[in-house]
């Protein structure tokens, strides 16, 4: 079964259309015609169709309207077994890390992140999967 998922009505993190390095992107309500939002099924996200807002980049200092293709414009994002795993920000890929290393996983130890941490791919979450997750989920935070 499907459920709809919204992003952070705040800016996150996306890869910069220009330049690839990490850039801010804000929602813009209305701006565009706007599609369904993204779904759940099968286990993993689908995109729905363009969300439309500004993407604005301190590295080579760029601004302007953006289409977010989502999860592919996702700059905290890695593959685990098959899975796309991704976070709108650091904080995400911080809370994530400290869900999946965790021995009882509870979300209501992130209540801003609970959301967000409800849809992670159950299969990662399996004792031979959690180790893979934390490092590549670390190696994203040491890499930027």
């Amino acid at each position: 079964m499907s459920e709809p998922y919204q992003h952070p009505g705040g800016p996150f993190d996306i890869v910069c259309p220009k330049c690839g390095k990490r850039a801010s992107f804000r929602p813009t309500p209305d701006a565009r015609p706007r599609q369904a939002p993204p779904r759940y099924g099968d286990g993993d996200w689908h995109s729905a169709g363009p969300e439309w807002g500004v993407c604005q980049c301190d590295h080579c200092v760029s601004r302007g309207e953006h289409a977010l293709q989502w999860p592919k414009d996702a700059y905290w994002r890695t593959s685990v077994r098959g899975y796309d795993v991704w976070a709108h920000s650091r904080a995400e890929v911080s809370a994530l890390i400290q869900f999946v290393s965790s021995a009882d996983r509870d979300v209501s130890r992130h209540p801003e992140h609970a959301n967000f941490l409800r849809r992670f791919p159950r299969p990662l979450l399996s004792a031979k999967a959690r180790d893979e997750v934390v490092k590549r989920l670390t190696k994203l935070l040491v890499e930027t």
